[in-house]
């Protein structure tokens, strides 16, 4: 019997085989998959939607724009695969090894990532809002542009990633390691931080956090309502304040003084700088 694996766009066959009388019914797309990959077709565009591809070899596959939603990639090996644009919104790749992968601009939405190796991986511009990625090594992997808002990263291992403008809003980050992490422009209204290990991430102008807890959220604040952000850095006190990010004290009272002169807003902004001046106080590097 034959397999054949289609364009999901033009129908076009991308590959066929013949499947061996002992694989079963379950396991022929995986088959058939694995075959295409050794052989070096290109499965851009394929259309994989709930797929079994359970421990699957797909080491260095072309699935660029290929439909996954739903499918089965657990503990599938997925080494340097190019992913760029796919389609994997709840799939379930727990503890894939997708280190090397380029899986910028996917869809990732709602999927399953926990334990998944990421290590070095191209995230960027991914959608990963409401995944799942707890335990996930992400050492040195490229988030930057990356929606992650109200993804799960507890305990994930994040050192030197760029999660530069990444939205992070509402994300659980707690126990996660950020050490050396990119965080300039990252928005992280909301996230959770608890126990994350922050010392030594950057922000803009390589600033880099320090202190046991060197970032401090206020909030909701202020007309729009926002939540108001102090990082605690080796330059000092850095902000971020609805729209404007990672600027000195001295930038944002001005813009302050300007913007709500002493009406409440102003007030209330004001009576969180001294919160925030005592939290530096406390929990900044002692001199």
């Amino acid at each position: 019997m034959k397999h054949q694996i289609k364009n999901r766009i033009t129908s076009k066959v991308l590959f066929e085989c013949d499947i061996p009388d002992d694989v079963e019914t379950v396991n022929e797309v995986k088959y058939a998959l694995a075959k295409a990959v050794k052989e070096k077709a290109t499965m851009s565009h394929a259309g994989l939607s709930g797929a079994d591809l359970y421990y699957a070899n797909l080491s260095g596959a072309d699935l660029s724009n290929a439909i996954l939603s739903n499918a089965y990639l657990s503990r599938a090996n997925l080494y340097y695969a190019n992913l760029s644009g796919a389609y994997l919104s709840r799939a379930n790749l727990s503890n894939a090894d997708l280190s090397r992968a380029n899986l910028s601009n996917a869809d990732l939405t709602g999927a399953d990532l926990s334990g998944a190796k990421l290590y070095g991986a191209d995230l960027y511009g991914a959608d990963l809002s409401n995944a799942i990625l707890s335990n996930a090594d992400l050492t040195g992997a490229d988030l930057s542009g990356a929606d992650l808002s109200n993804a799960i990263l507890s305990n994930a291992y994040l050192s030197r990633a760029n999660l530069s403008n990444a939205d992070l809003s509402g994300a659980d980050l707690s126990h996660a390691d950020l050490n050396g992490a990119k965080l300039n422009g990252a928005k992280l209204n909301g996230a959770d931080l608890y126990g994350a290990k922050l010392n030594g991430a950057k922000l803009k102008n390589n600033e880099v956090l320090v202190g046991n807890r060197p970032i401090f959220s206020i909030g909701p604040i202020g007309s729009r309502p926002d939540n108001f952000i102090a990082y605690i850095t080796d330059k000092g006190i850095r902000l971020d304040a609805g729209c404007k990010k990672n600027i000195t004290l001295e930038e944002f009272e001005g813009l302050l003084s300007e913007t709500h002169g002493n009406n409440v807003h102003g007030r209330e902004y004001r009576a969180a700088l001294a919160l925030i001046s005592i939290h530096h106080e406390l929990w900044g590097v002692k001199q």
